[in-house]
């Protein structure tokens, strides 16, 4: 099927169609339109729907529950992410969520009764949703709208917002199921070609580089030079510690791709853990290369983490594999390499939000492919972008490309500049959403001043080409080394592991990482590799262009992974009490009697326990040299630990004199950082 997520005008006779089933449907009956709960299809669909659906042709329907106290929910997921609060990173259980979030039991009983009046059979209801089935003409009569189809069938859509129960609103928060032109798509591209050249000077294969000459691309021990994973690897960090990636997936597996990947590149053997939310495997289908994809790159770059694999079935495969992931939270990760197309917009903005808000008062976060048909992303001629990855509570991953710096044996000696990825295979996704406003935490150098959430936030290598990512297929049953793979899904399993890596060195869940990453991307710290060239113009779409800072391209860059996994913990503040020393008036050339100043670390706590400090220097600022200063400070201030800094002042005139003692520190990262101080004030007489 065609992508369908463009908005346009239905045919006239949907029009007049959808008129008359309204007029027909509100009668008497107190009821309100659930607004923008109709497809926007593309100009190219919308004509043909110029005919009536089938008036028994059978319908499953998803009715999805909007939020409880979502004001209150919104002051919780900000304060989960501040450092400053009570609440900062004291996630919330499931059951904790449901019970002051999700629907009432009496407000999911009404509903179903509701549904079951109206003629809807075979229903199936949770707090979140509640899944019916009914006929066309069911559906139509129920919700007051027409349902227009093309002249053979194979698509149709409702011409109008549908109407419900003026006392379910606020209740329903959207109506899945009444078009079929909600799709997803994996976000991977292969190469055009089996294989490369070997680079200039190559005098040997190399495993990493050209596994049995079947082409020259990246293996994982080039990601770990390329993208300096190497120190975290060396130091014993590989993911584990607890917790898991959860791969969100439409599609089965073939096992021993997933080993053969893992012993052709001396990766630990494992055996990901499969879930079916469908209650039954959709055996292997069209997205079976991206499910190996994302298992193995995930496994690759975090071999000590566990992975979940939740594997959906149906028209709302993808919709279950991710509310099971994100409903279980026995990840703290999740991976989604896939774009929608199509549907509501309440699709995006009730069902798919709902479930990534509870995921990120989980603690777990989520990573989304910006997509791979760059500005024009679901294909309508306009701008427009993925937006599931457009939810401020994911991390939209966008996709660069590069030429690596490769030895004489074809393994990356280190990294090089990145561009955005824009080839023959596809470009990265981004830009502005049309359904999502700008979160608070979105500023920074570079960010429009748009008032729409812009993505993406992060990027990483895309391109099947440059340098192109081997992985283990499914050849009509055999394990086969293959290159090469691209496409902005190899960045979602890859940041998904780096953020166990992260999550490893501070023994504590994430959760939505975007407020942190625009912190370090606007202070230009450590971690984040600006990207500043290439676009994402495609299919004759004009789009944006990468530059420094922020983007609507590759966001704030790709990873440095040591330095992330360094930088990205909220830096440790030491403490200087007082704030001012007021020194007494003082006889000129006199010296005072000795003042002092207390340094503290934090001690921290069981949950966010405190780090220790590194004390580079403590200067003493004052004119004319008045001030002086004393201290018993160890070089590096364990957490919980003081020292005393000893000031005296000996003015050398009858005036007011001011100056600072400033402590110099790496903030716990290992590094400078920044430093505290104390105001000094004396005067002479």
């Amino acid at each position: 099927m065609k992508s369908a997520c463009g908005k346009a005008r239905l045919g006239t006779v949907a029009i007049l169609a959808a008129a008359t089933m309204l007029t027909a449907g509100i009668a008497a009956a107190q009821s309100v339109a659930l607004s923008g709960n109709h497809p926007e299809v593309a100009p190219e669909l919308a004509t043909q729907l110029t005919s009536r659906a089938a008036a028994n042709r059978p319908l499953e329907i998803r009715l999805s529950f909007a939020l409880r106290n979502r004001t209150e929910l919104d002051k919780v997921l900000s304060d989960l992410q501040d450092p400053a609060s009570p609440r900062y990173y004291h996630w919330l259980a499931p059951a904790e969520f449901d019970a002051r979030f999700a629907r009432t039991p009496d407000e999911v009983q009404a509903v179903i009764e509701w549904l079951k009046s109206s003629g809807f059979q075979n229903l199936h209801a949770s707090v979140h949703e509640v899944t019916a089935h009914a006929t066309v003409a069911t559906a139509e009569r129920a919700f007051a709208t027409a349902i227009v189809s093309s002249p053979d069938g194979s698509v149709y859509a409702n011409a109008t917002d549908p109407w419900i129960p003026t006392r379910f609103a606020g209740v329903v928060g959207a109506i899945v199921g009444l078009d079929n032109t909600l799709h997803s798509q994996p976000a991977s591209r292969l190469r055009a070609y089996p294989s490369l050249p070997a680079p200039p000077g190559a005098t040997e294969p190399a495993p990493v580089a050209n596994f049995n000459s079947v082409g020259y691309g990246f293996g994982p021990a080039d990601i770990y030079t390329f993208y300096d994973e190497t120190p975290l690897k060396n130091a014993g960090t590989n993911g584990g510690g607890g917790g898991c990636i959860a791969l969100a997936e439409v599609s089965d597996y073939l096992d021993s791709a997933v080993s053969d990947f893992d012993a052709a590149f001396g990766l630990p053997a494992f055996t990901p853990n499969r879930v079916f939310p469908d209650r039954s495997s959709p055996g292997p289908t069209d997205a079976e290369n991206e499910v190996l994809l994302d298992i193995e790159w995930a496994h690759a770059v975090a071999p000590g983490a566990p992975i979940r694999v939740y594997i959906g079935k149906g028209s709302n495969g993808l919709t279950d594999a991710i509310r099971g992931a994100v409903t279980s939270n026995a990840c703290d990760a999740i991976s989604i390499s896939y774009s929608f197309c199509g549907g509501p917009g309440t699709f995006y903005t009730s069902t798919l939000d709902a479930m990534f808000a509870q995921a990120a008062t989980h603690g777990q976060s989520v990573f989304v492919s910006s997509g791979d048909s760059g500005v024009d992303m679901c294909n309508e001629g306009r701008p427009n972008v993925n937006e599931m990855s457009a939810d401020p509570n994911v991390s939209s991953v966008g996709g660069t490309e590069f030429v690596p710096d490769y030895n004489s044996f074809g393994n990356d000696v280190g990294n090089v500049p990145e561009s955005a990825w824009n080839d023959s295979s596809g470009a990265t996704g981004g830009g502005a959403s049309r359904y999502f406003t700008k979160p608070k935490w979105q500023k920074g150098p570079g960010v429009p001043g748009d008032r729409k959430r812009d993505v993406p936030d992060i990027a990483l290598g895309a391109s099947p080409y440059s340098p192109g990512f081997y992985w283990d297929t499914d050849n009509g049953g055999s394990a086969q080394m293959t290159c090469c793979i691209g496409g902005t899904s190899i960045g979602a399993p890859i940041w998904a592991g780096l953020s166990k890596l992260i999550a490893q060195t501070t023994n504590r869940r994430l959760g939505n990482m975007n407020r942190r990453i625009y912190s370090l991307g606007t202070n230009q710290m450590p971690g984040l590799r600006d990207v500043t060239s290439g676009n994402n113009s495609f299919n004759g779409v004009p789009g944006f262009s990468a530059g420094p800072g922020y983007d609507q391209v590759t966001g704030w860059g790709s990873a440095d992974m040591a330095d992330l996994a360094a930088y990205y913990p909220v830096p440790v503040t030491l403490k200087m009490a007082p704030h001012t020393l007021k020194f007494p008036k003082t006889a000129v050339a006199t010296t005072s009697n000795p003042k002092t100043v207390k340094m503290s670390n934090p001690r921290g706590n069981k949950k966010h326990p405190g780090r220790p400090v590194v004390i580079f220097e403590i200067l003493l600022y004052s004119d004319s040299k008045q001030f002086s200063e004393t201290n018993n400070c160890p070089p590096t201030l364990a957490a919980g630990a003081t020292c005393m800094i000893t000031v005296t002042f000996t003015p050398s005139s009858a005036t007011q004199q001011s100056g600072s003692v400033n402590v110099f520190d790496d903030g716990g990262y290992g590094a400078l950082y920044g430093s505290a101080g104390t105001l000094l004030v004396g005067t002479g007489q």
